[in-house]
């Protein structure tokens, strides 16, 4: 079986030519990440704050410890320039994670950066509701991400699918977006 949380969107079956006795086949589904855990309906929640300050590290630790941090489950991870002691350009690294991934997403910290300490603060938030749908254009498809919360409603487009489809139909994002948006709207 497929797990509830993942969104299938291609299916494949081969059969093999070994006589095994029974039927040898094979199903193999490709499942769309961007799609999948991208229905949310509640509009209320629970996330960690996690915070760390860092005066030594490259450009290079801080990005590959914010993508292995967002691959572990955090929920969006940033940086914040400060200054530290002494006069030290430093910076704040930040995220938010479900509370059940703290403890996880510290040992990476730990792990990946030279961090010595982590704040953490539980907060409430707010979040919309939202939905994401394949949708087929003149320009080529892309997933357009439905949300709402009390009433009001918008939609949103993904950056990096946006930037393909612009690249392939040899037109700024900026217009392509107007365009995709009005046909979205429109249909």
């Amino acid at each position: 079986g497929i797990p509830e949380n993942l969104v299938v969107e291609q299916v494949g079956y081969g059969f093999g030519t070994r006589e095994t006795g029974s039927l040898n086949a094979l199903r193999g589904c490709l499942c769309n990440s961007l799609l999948s855990n991208q229905r949310v309906t509640q509009e209320q929640d629970q996330v960690v704050l996690m915070e760390t300050n860092l005066d030594n590290i490259t450009g290079e630790q801080l990005s590959d410890a914010t993508q292995v941090l967002l691959e572990k489950g955090a929920k969006d991870v940033w940086t914040e320039p400060i200054i530290m002691k002494k006069s030290r350009p430093a910076y704040k690294l930040c995220l938010l994670a479900a509370p059940t991934k703290s403890e996880e997403l510290v040992k990476i910290l730990f792990a990946k950066t030279p961090s010595i300490g982590v704040r953490q603060q539980l907060m409430d938030r707010k979040i919309m509701q939202r939905s994401v749908k394949a949708v087929e254009t003149k320009f080529g498809n892309i997933h357009v991400k439905y949300l709402s919360y009390d009433g009001f409603s918008k939609i949103s487009l993904e950056h990096d699918e946006l930037l393909d489809l612009a690249r392939k139909n040899k037109m700024a994002v900026s217009e392509l977006t107007n365009r995709i948006m009005e046909f979205v709207q429109n249909n």
